[in-house]
């Protein structure tokens, strides 16, 4: 599948990406992909009868995921839900996902399009990245997730 162009192995630096379920456990065992593979969440649960996009909220879904992929790539609504008394809504996903083992990267962090509960982008990255201990996000804005992750770093 992926072995033409070099990517083989786990420890290769790439993710593999995909909403369908299906689509998932499919590269995993008939492509016999051994690299990255992360199973997107979709934000409302099924979309279509055509396609296994469910929103994975509990930890019984997560387990299933946890058997073909390495990680899960929620929106962002999944994670923090709503900022209320100035304390934001969290749900459990973050915390399922990495105790059974999954990495955590959602999506998307766009300066132009910001929840109500951050002020800025970096703020976003640092509810998320610090703050919630997600391993990775998918950004509109790459330089500045590196500046962000620089300044984490630096000021230790």
């Amino acid at each position: 599948m992926s072995s033409r162009y070099g990517y083989t192995t786990k420890t290769d630096k790439i993710y593999l990406q995909c909403f369908d379920f299906t689509e998932v456990k499919r590269i995993r065992a008939e492509l016999g992909y051994q690299g990255k593979l992360i199973q997107l969440l979709g934000e409302y649960g099924p979309t279509s009868a055509a396609t296994d996009r469910v929103a994975y909220k509990t930890r019984r879904d997560l387990e299933r995921v946890s058997k073909v992929a390495d990680g899960i790539g929620p929106s962002i609504r999944l994670i923090v839900t709503d900022k209320r008394r100035g304390k934001l809504q969290i749900t459990n996903l973050v915390k399922n996902a990495h105790d059974l083992g999954l990495e955590v990267h959602p999506y998307t962090f766009r300066a132009d399009a910001l929840p109500e509960y951050a002020a800025s982008l970096e703020e976003m990255f640092r509810i998320f990245l610090v703050q919630l201990g997600v391993d990775g996000v998918f950004t509109d804005h790459p330089d500045r997730g590196v500046a962000f992750l620089r300044s984490q770093t630096n000021s230790k």
